[in-house]
């Protein structure tokens, strides 16, 4: 799949989790559910309420609160509106009968700063979101992204992006939340990013590790993710705070 785009950032790294954004593929909806309809199908996801008007608000530590909003439901995917302060994004979401996956995904560090960046993905397989969590299911997801950047008054450089995803679900537990308490799946993400550039210098590879848990009929609830190599970096925090789903139970 070869997904080309341009976008002109002026803002920076604060609209994904897990140094992951994911970004709007550009399709045009073919079919949008009524609002407040529950969706049968592929998009009917037990973790995730597919739910034209769905919101849930969210608050990580030391960045604020993000409302996410379930913009558009279509058969075959929908799109999740996210508004973080005076920045939006939208992320357009595919679903199959297995689960659900971004349709399109860059991580942030690529998109730094006030650059011109081109971008076409090679590859993108796999999930997000299984549909079954049992405990010790598991899935993966690739994506390979070839990039072009050019800074002002600098010459343009290019770099491919591999990031392997590796998904491991645990056993329910109870958890609280500023939204309530609630039985939620830990789902443990292990992501190995490496870049290759064509001078060779190519930086060791990074590892990041997330878990993220999810509550049936709500989404999910809470997200820790820290960065182990090469270097460790701080811990995120990210707590639901409210949610119509939530008040829905």
């Amino acid at each position: 799949m070869r997904v080309p785009k341009r976008i002109r950032f002026g803002v920076a790294l604060v609209l994904a989790l897990a140094g992951i954004v994911a970004l709007a593929t550009g399709c045009t909806p073919t079919e949008s559910a009524a609002p407040g309809a529950a969706p049968t199908g592929a998009c009917a996801h037990p973790y995730f309420p597919v739910r034209k008007g769905a919101t849930w608000v969210y608050q990580t530590r030391d960045a604020g609160r993000t409302v996410d909003t379930v913009s558009d439901v279509r058969p075959d995917g929908f799109t999740l509106a996210r508004k973080l302060g005076d920045a939006r994004s939208n992320e357009r979401w595919t679903c199959t009968a297995a689960g659900l996956r971004r349709a399109d995904q860059l991580p942030q560090d690529l998109l730094a700063g006030s650059y011109d960046t081109r971008w076409n993905t090679e590859r993108l397989e796999g999930l997000d979101l299984a549909r079954a969590l049992a405990p010790r299911a598991h899935w993966r997801l690739e994506l390979v992204v070839r990039t072009s950047t050019r800074a002002p008054g600098a010459a343009e450089w290019q770099r491919r992006m591999t990031s392997d995803h590796f998904f491991l679900a645990g056993a329910t537990e109870r958890v609280t939340v500023p939204a309530g308490t609630f039985d939620a799946v830990p789902v443990r993400e292990t992501i190995t990013r490496s870049l290759e550039r064509p001078t060779g210098d190519n930086p060791a590879p990074t590892t990041i590790e997330t878990t993220t848990w999810w509550a049936r009929g709500v989404g999910w609830i809470k997200r820790r993710s820290q960065r182990i190599r090469p270097v460790p970096g701080p811990e995120v925090l990210t707590e639901l705070v409210s949610s119509s789903e939530a008040r829905r139970q």
